[in-house]
């Protein structure tokens, strides 16, 4: 159940982060269509900028696949801890 509920996040969260990338292109696309170019950043700046937020979006990634193999294997440790259980309570009301 948990497993599904956290992939069921991470597929909200990449939509997010997608929904978030077109708004920011959407963003820059005014600003330079309005602003003058002087005024606006430099361009190895809208770069760092840029690999700084993938560099992000990356680390977001790797850190929600982490959770969904940690809620996995918690998982798995669950049903055998209740398999134990349910054996020793078997061996102990005979």
């Amino acid at each position: 159940m948990s497993h599904h509920i956290l992939q069921q996040f991470d597929e909200q969260w990449l939509a997010e982060i997608e929904r978030g990338d077109a708004l920011h292109d959407a963003a820059r696309s005014l600003y330079s269509a309005t602003a003058c170019e002087a005024e606006g950043p430099s361009h190895r700046a809208r770069e760092f900028r840029a690999t700084t937020h993938r560099l992000f979006s990356i680390a977001a990634l790797i850190i929600a696949a982490f959770a969904l193999l940690l809620a996995h294997t918690a998982a798995r440790r669950a049903d055998r801890l209740q398999q134990r259980l349910d054996a020793h309570e078997r061996a102990s009301g005979r």
